[in-house]
């Protein structure tokens, strides 16, 4: 298997705009995303922590902190994804551990039968009830965030 380095040296530089534009694109879109689902959050905290509430899994002492962490967490990772170097692969990783949890969260919701409202866009965005729709969107989201990180991991130029 050949390294990113070995790799891009026989990148064209159509390929190299391509790469820089689609990792660009990618992280755009998911850091909008997350950003819009925030938004919702962040404006209708109250509701936000009923729909957390409503999976069943954290203890009632932690709902509300969470409904006030998770969005701007949810804003931060979001501007990291769309910085440089490090920040980016943190705000990535973040962003990543996130969808991870929340689809665990959606197969635990699934699992048991609970029927409540997703919350995953808060109050801005109708996202529905829980169902295998979010889980399947949550996989689709995965691809894109890892996608746009391994095309800004590609090294673009030649030594």
């Amino acid at each position: 298997m050949k390294s990113d380095s070995a790799v891009s040296s026989f990148v064209t530089p159509p390929q190299r705009r391509f790469r820089q534009w689609g990792s660009v694109l990618c992280r755009l879109l998911i850091a909008a995303l997350f950003v819009l689902a925030a938004a919702g959050k962040i404006i209708a905290p109250q509701a936000f922590a009923e729909s957390i509430a409503g999976y069943r899994i954290l203890p009632a002492q932690m709902i509300h902190a969470a409904a006030i962490f998770l969005p701007w967490l949810e804003v931060v990772a979001a501007g990291a994804l769309v910085s440089t170097g490090r920040f980016r692969e943190a705000g990535g990783l973040i962003l990543l551990a996130l969808l991870v949890s929340f689809t665990v969260a959606i197969g635990w919701v699934i699992y048991n039968g609970i029927d409540t409202e997703c919350g995953c866009f808060g109050e801005i965005l109708f996202s529905g009830r829980v169902g295998w729709g979010h889980v399947v969107r949550n996989v689709i989201l995965m691809m894109i965030l890892l996608t746009g990180l391994r095309l800004s991991r590609i090294r673009l130029s030649h030594a």
